[in-house]
Order: structure tokens, then sequence, then C-alpha cells
């Protein structure tokens, strides 16, 4: 769960790799409330769904693992000479 601002909707695609709120500030009123029900829906959520949101962010998570986003760099690096 996180918020919908800076790099972070690119990093999380809302229902599959995890969960957005449009809200800023989550401390107090109607962005806490938002926030809490976003903690809802991914407590109420089914085992399955919940296993396939995990499985769905371990994958694009991997894209920024240190040696691949090396290998990626050496392949733009390569691209550019």
């Amino acid at each position: 769960m996180c918020v919908n601002r800076g790099a972070l909707p690119e990093l999380v695609e809302h229902g599959r790799t995890g969960l957005l709120t449009e809200c800023g500030d989550i401390r107090e009123g109607p962005c806490l409330e938002e926030f809490i029900g976003l903690l809802e829906t991914a407590l109420n959520m089914e085992d399955k769904k919940r296993e396939e949101m995990r499985l769905e962010c371990a994958e694009s998570a991997r894209q920024y693992h240190y040696p691949n986003l090396t290998r990626k760099f050496m392949e733009l690096i390569g691209e550019w000479l």
C-alpha cells in the first residue's frame, strides 16, 4: 500500500502489485479514512488474490534488482557505442 505520488505509481500497479491511495497525508481526516479502507481491502482479500498480488509484486520488483539494472544499463551503453 502506498500513496499515488512521485515515482511510486511507476512501481505499484493498483490491484495487481499493490494498492494505491490518492491521498497524500494519511495522518488524519478523509485521507486516513481512505487509507484505512485500503487496509481493510487488503485484510479482507481472498487468500488466492493476496497470493497472486504478492507474486506479481515480487516479479515486478525483480526488474529493479541491482544485477538486472546493471545488465540493462550496460545494454543501453552498448547501443550508444
